[in-house]
């Protein structure tokens, strides 16, 4: 029985088709003609023709979908054990930088490429994604595509090709912050949270970070003395990298150096190297770059 009512059902014996117009929206042949919308037979059934396009689509869809299955099913790569599967995979995968912008309004779409064979069903994709996300160090570099990354990273699931992540925050490596001094903070009050502070934090494997610091930023702007630790440590909020546990390497990069601020660069790294406690039995290693 088809789902439209019964008034429609007694036009049929009159000769006035009944007209499939989306997934439960039926009209008659009389009112699709009447607006000028083109009628054709598509799996027996008359419709509008642009629904018969979008069902002409979706069975292409499914059926690139079933190939793709098909395809890992005949080269039995699931089959194999996990550890050797990701050692495949790491073939394909290239460790490169990438800049995370606000997408669309602070540069390029911000975008991880996979290779092709990526794309061969859901579940491959996700574990290069994880891969990927792995040996990629993200260069942060505006408040708003931070924002937006860590949105991102949150949506991002790997519980299905992993034991140990479960979204996009726990397989993140390495982090570079080039502005990490000017913005946002420069202009945040003082109470709000240090959004790049937060994004080292929610990243649990976290390895290596880069802090890029403009000479001017050490320095009180009034008096034109160099900022103390207690100042710095509460302007930029920066106590909760030492609890990062997996933690090896910070660099401090300084830009617009002048020789007055660098002794106030080199007592920022000295604090962090002394104070950092996320491991017991190794020490931080702190470079820096004037």
């Amino acid at each position: 029985m088809k789902p439209f009512s019964w008034a429609m059902v007694c036009r049929e014996p009159s000769g006035d088709k009944i007209v499939q117009a989306g997934e439960d929206e039926w009209i008659t042949q009389k009112k699709a003609t009447t607006t000028g919308v083109k009628i054709v037979k598509y799996d027996g059934v008359w419709m509008i023709e642009s629904y018969a396009t979008i069902l002409r689509e979706e069975r292409l869809v499914l059926a690139r979908v079933k190939k793709a299955s098909d395809l890992n099913l005949k080269c039995g790569i699931f089959r194999l054990p996990l550890e050797l599967r990701l050692s495949i995979y790491d073939l394909a995968v290239e460790a490169h930088k990438l800049r995370v912008f606000l997408r669309g309004q602070y540069g390029q779409p911000t975008g991880i490429t996979l290779p092709e064979v990526a794309y061969t069903s859901k579940q491959v994709r996700t574990v290069f994604l994880l891969r990927q996300s792995e040996t990629t160090a993200f260069s942060v570099e505006n408040g708003p595509g931070n924002a937006a990354f860590q949105e991102w990273l949150a949506s991002v699931d790997f519980s299905s090709v992993s034991n140990n992540y479960k979204n996009g925050f726990d397989a993140i490596k390495a982090l570079t912050f080039p502005f990490f001094s000017r913005f946002p903070l420069w202009v945040v009050p003082i109470h709000k949270p240090n959004s790049n502070v937060q994004l080292m934090e929610r990243c649990k494997t976290l390895k290596t970070v880069s802090m890029g610091w403009a000479s001017v930023t050490l320095f009180n702007i009034n008096t034109g003395a160099g900022k103390t630790m207690d100042q710095l440590r509460a302007e930029y909020r920066i106590d909760g990298l030492l609890q990062l546990k997996n933690l090896e390497t910070i660099t401090l990069v300084g830009f617009g150096m002048s020789a007055s601020a660098s002794p106030q660069l080199q007592a920022l790294a000295d604090w962090l190297k002394s104070n950092w406690s996320g491991h017991p039995e190794r020490e931080l290693e702190v470079v820096l770059l004037l």
